[in-house]
């Protein structure tokens, strides 16, 4: 991968709003090189479809409602088609 300039840097901290001196500009440059390095490095990585992650396998279930009545929402207090909660104690 091809090294970050301080122009790049400029331009980049110009559209993130920051305000970085010449050193700091220089050393940032650097640093976004030495990333972009290693980030090029993990994209090139490539791992055997062989090899297992390790992890136990996972159990499967099906997702069926434990209790399908509607008994449940009959017991709160309505008043007329809304259901009403009561307000908390020092609760902002």
């Amino acid at each position: 991968m091809g090294t970050v300039g301080p122009e790049t840097v400029r331009h980049i901290a110009k559209l993130a709003q920051l305000e970085l001196s010449e050193d700091r500009l220089h050393e940032t440059a650097t640093e976004l090189s030495a990333i972009l390095d290693h980030m090029a490095a993990i994209a090139e990585f490539a791992a055997s479809h062989e090899v297992a992650d390790g992890g136990p396998t996972p159990r499967r279930r099906t997702d069926v409602p434990a209790d399908t009545s509607p008994d449940h929402l009959v017991q709160a207090p309505t008043e007329g088609t809304e259901v009403q909660v009561p307000q908390v104690k020092d609760a902002s």
